[in-house]
């Protein structure tokens, strides 16, 4: 990662650089919004990236998702564990979205790129993931 005067947080407060962090998972989202990041993404790629590298914060809910949906299948699973990992990279970027009246802060959700010929299914994902939190689009 190249630095502006030996610091992104400099680079990212004192600059229009927009610092968005590639990824959702706990320890690298709250390091780089320590050093000014402005915003995440996340997509099923980058959500099971978090989880190899932080399973141990997430195994216990998973495996609690699992008991209380009994008849849900993988996918069903897969894409609840997706939402919470995701939202939970949303309230970690919250501080960053107050501070800035909305401005910044937020966190990107990839829709289910499976939707792609259904457009009414596609947008009413976009809109379901935008109402998960203030920081969410």
């Amino acid at each position: 990662m190249t630095t502006y005067n030996g610091s992104l947080h400099e680079m990212a407060m004192t600059t229009p650089t927009m610092y968005w962090n590639d990824s959702c998972a706990v320890s690298e989202l709250s390091y780089a919004i320590e050093r000014g990041a402005s915003g995440a993404t996340s997509n099923p790629i980058i959500v099971l990236n978090a989880l190899k590298k932080e399973m141990h914060l997430w195994q216990a809910r998973i495996y609690e998702i699992i008991a209380d949906n009994p008849t849900w299948s993988e996918a069903e699973v897969g894409a609840q564990v997706y939402r919470e990992v995701a939202l939970h990279g949303a309230k970690l970027l919250l501080p960053v979205h107050e501070a800035t009246a909305g401005k910044w802060g937020r966190l990107s959700i990839q829709t289910d790129p499976r939707l792609y010929r259904n457009t009414e299914a596609i947008l009413a994902q976009a809109e379901y993931y935008g109402n998960l939190a203030p920081t969410c689009r």
